[in-house]
């Protein structure tokens, strides 16, 4: 695959330089996350994470509420959820 050059004005002047393009190796972390198993959550995502680094991404970013799980209202409004959380 081709790379091709970044254009960015030079400073102090009107002139274009070229410059060499940074390359991100994104992972996008596809789990499952079971609401409310924070601990095993936990560890999917980490085991996640870890493939993603043998693979030598960049990044890793993970789905939304992936910690916590989907139907957070349920959870939050229970006791003792919060506290789950930070220990976590």
């Amino acid at each position: 695959m081709a790379s091709l050059p970044s254009f960015a004005p030079a400073a102090g002047s009107g002139n274009l330089e070229t410059r060499e393009l940074f390359h991100l190796r994104l992972a996008l972390l596809q789990i499952n996350p079971t609401a409310g198993d924070l601990e095993g959550n936990a560890a999917l995502i980490v085991r996640a994470a870890r493939e993603a680094q043998t693979l030598n991404a960049d990044l890793a970013v993970t789905p939304e509420l992936a910690l916590m799980g989907y139907l957070p209202r349920d959870l939050l409004m229970s006791r003792g959820s919060s506290g789950a959380v930070v220990r976590c």
